[in-house]
This record gives structure tokens, sequence and C-alpha cells, in this order.
């Protein structure tokens, strides 16, 4: 089956814990769940694009240790293809520690990077070309010729701004739907009405722009038309990758040439689906599990309690 979407980014191992309300200095929580799972943007963003059954391909820089292998498998269990990853042999697979609440609140301790950067000479051209969407957040040499290439084959290019930076701004130009955060929106705009934004970011060149606003919902501008969704309203457990999974479930209607106010439907309900679990993984719904959610509001969550249980387990447990 031929690679339909393709992402390029880094990866995490995630140890995470999850408890009722963040505490205060000296003060002390209980624990209600902990996991082990992977992380950063693109990749959970893939991983959800995978689950929703849509063949697709990560690239990106892998550490030669027991993370980073077992981190490989993690893509393939979730529907990735891992045939273009790269593995640094002299690279540690990075790792977060990520302590979150049922308030929506999380911290995270991340210990730097130890793989070296993805280059321009790790990417196959033709591998590239022959997909038809391209998922990215960073801006190094290699994500824009990754961009041109894609383009050139007439591919679409999104870009998932989580914060703001000059070097990030400069990715508009090559990308057909920007969809910043919340953070990046008012680091740049300062309190610019949230429309202007939008119109702002289509003028430099996207074809698209949304922008995600956490609980208060996205919203969005493409080929003229504005828009407005709410957040759904669910339970929540972690929101820990819920702007990553929203970017990589956005490339289903991308691919099925949905408009982009549909595609944001359906990747503002996997993200909500996701919410009820701990981490970026075990919450990743199939496209049955999302369809029904939306058009009947039901989600039975036994398939859930069996991801969980699996992520519960530590990472060398994992095969």
């Amino acid at each position: 089956m031929s690679i339909k979407a393709i992402g390029i980014g880094g990866g995490v191992a995630d140890m995470l814990v999850n408890i009722d309300k963040l505490p205060t200095f000296n003060q002390g929580a209980r624990l209600l769940m902990q996991s082990y799972q992977y992380g950063g943007k693109v990749p959970s963003g893939m991983a959800a694009l995978g689950r929703l059954g849509v063949p697709c391909a990560m690239i990106g820089v892998v550490g030669d240790d027991s993370l980073g292998h077992a981190q490989l498998r993690d893509y393939q269990r979730n529907g990735v293809n891992t045939d273009h990853m790269v593995i640094d042999a002299d690279g540690t697979t990075p790792m977060c520690m990520v302590l979150s609440d049922r308030q929506g609140s999380r911290n995270i301790i991340f210990n730097g990077q130890f793989c070296r950067k993805l280059t321009v000479e790790d990417l196959d051209e033709q591998f590239i070309k022959s997909a038809q969407v391209l998922l990215l957040s960073s801006h190094g040499e290699a994500e824009i010729q990754a961009a041109k290439w894609m383009r050139e084959a007439g591919g679409k290019v999104a870009f998932d701004a989580d914060g703001y930076s000059e070097k990030i701004e400069s990715m508009i130009p090559y990308v057909d739907a920007f969809i910043p955060s919340e953070f990046y929106y008012e680091a740049r705009y300062q309190g610019l009405p949230l429309r202007e934004a939008l119109q702002d970011i289509v003028a430099r060149g996207a074809e698209t722009a949304i922008i995600t606003l956490g609980d208060k919902g996205l919203v969005g501008l493409s080929h003229g038309e504005y828009f407005e969704l709410p957040a759904h309203k669910v339970d929540v457990v972690d929101t820990t990758g819920t702007g990553d999974v929203f970017h990589g479930s956005f490339l289903y209607g991308m691919l099925a040439g949905w408009s982009a106010q549909e595609s944001a439907r359906l990747s503002s309900a996997v993200s909500a689906i996701k919410c009820m679990s701990i981490g970026g993984r075990a919450g990743l719904p199939t496209y049955e599990i999302v369809r029904r959610y939306l058009d009947t509001g039901e989600i039975d969550l036994a398939w859930m309690k069996q991801r969980e249980a699996f992520y519960s387990q530590s990472f060398d447990a994992q095969v």
C-alpha cells in the first residue's frame, strides 16, 4: 500500500504521571495513572493518522539505544511506516517526564537533544514526492527542502506552529495549511482580533490558517471562508499531545478532499477523545470510533482501557 502522508520531526520517550490536581510547594498528591509512551509534535500526529487508517510514514532521527528501537516499534504498532527513519549510532533517545492533572494542566521536564539533526542528505526525494501530504513542525534545511519537493510534486504541506519564532514565520510561504496554537497567536499578534490574524497568515502564502485555542475551540480561514468550532466537552484525564494529535488528524481531511472546517471538526474530535486517557498515544481512536462519536456522541472506552494497560508496562516490556 502506497504511503499517502509523511511526517518529519523528532520523537521522545515520555514517562507520564497523572494526578487529580497539580500540587503547590511542599504539597503531595495521589497517583491516579502512570504510563510509558512516546511523544513529539509530528510523531504523535502521525501516530494519530496511522490509527485513523491512513498509510503514513515518519522521517526523523532516533538513537541507537533501547528507547530508540522501542520508539520505532511503537510507530509501527500505530500504523506508521519507519523505513525512512534514521538511526544515529552515536545518539541517545531523548526523554520527557510529564506530570499532568485532571484540570487540564501539565508540567514537562525534558532532558535535551542527544541525536544529530536530520539533514537534506537523509531525505529520499522520490519517496517524499510520491506522497500527497507532508506534516512539519520545524524549520531546518531538511524540512524546507522536503516542503519544496512536496509542492513541486503537487502535494500539500501542513505546519504545526506550537510556538512563535521568526524562523517559523519563514515557513509560511512553503505551507498550504498553517495551524498555530494560541501561544503562537498571543506572541505574534498580541491582541489583534483573531480573524485579522488569520487574514494576515493567509495573505503571506498559506491556503488555510487555523488557530487552535485549547478549551475555547478554534477559528479558521480557508479559501475566503471564516469558521469557528467549539471544543468538545469530555472528561479530561490528560491534555498531553492534544495539539500534536489535532495536526496529524487534520491530514485525514486534507487527503479526503474535505473542507478545512470539516477536517478541523474531525481533528477536534480525535483530540478530545485522546484527552480522555493519559499521554499522547493511549487514547488515539480509530476512524470508526471517532466517526461514531461525531454522529452519535457515544464512545465505548473498552479499547482505550486495553491500550492503557499496554502502555502501563515499562518501555522494555512493550513488545
